[in-house]
């Protein structure tokens, strides 16, 4: 019998993983979510709207390549990158979306029980913004 510790991942698996390890980084996210809002975008185009570097964006962007999540297109200098499968991607955010809304409301509801039943004021919940 084979232990599934040991157990060589099959190639879907893998893959699959790679793109939950990407989109775990909250940089690559926004590039991800920003190119699913706005279409195909330069790098310096996302570096703006991202707040981040330009070297860092081409990064992040390199890695989603790799990952076969985007396509890019050049034309003279300038190279412009889009979601490979914008469909799927976006069906893919948006679980993403309704189940982090999910989870947010259930932490709402254990915060105003435990204000109740101590007699205590929490702090509102800070909404997480991608900030530099």
């Amino acid at each position: 019998m084979i232990s599934p510790y040991t157990a060589a991942m099959d190639e879907t698996k893998y893959r699959e993983s790679r793109i939950c390890r990407l989109l775990g980084n909250p940089v690559i996210y926004q590039l991800v979510v920003l190119l699913d809002d706005g279409g195909p975008m330069t790098p310096s185009n996302l570096a703006k709207l991202a707040g981040r570097s330009v070297q860092t964006v081409s990064g992040h962007l390199a890695k989603l390549r790799a990952a076969d999540i985007v396509r890019y297109d050049t034309a003279g200098k300038e190279v412009r990158y889009w979601l490979k499968h914008r469909g799927e991607t976006r069906a893919l955010l948006k679980l993403l979306r309704k189940s982090s809304m999910r989870r947010a409301s259930l932490l709402r509801s254990s915060f105003r029980r435990f204000e109740n039943s101590r007699n205590v004021k929490v702090p509102p919940l800070r909404e997480f913004y991608f900030e530099p």
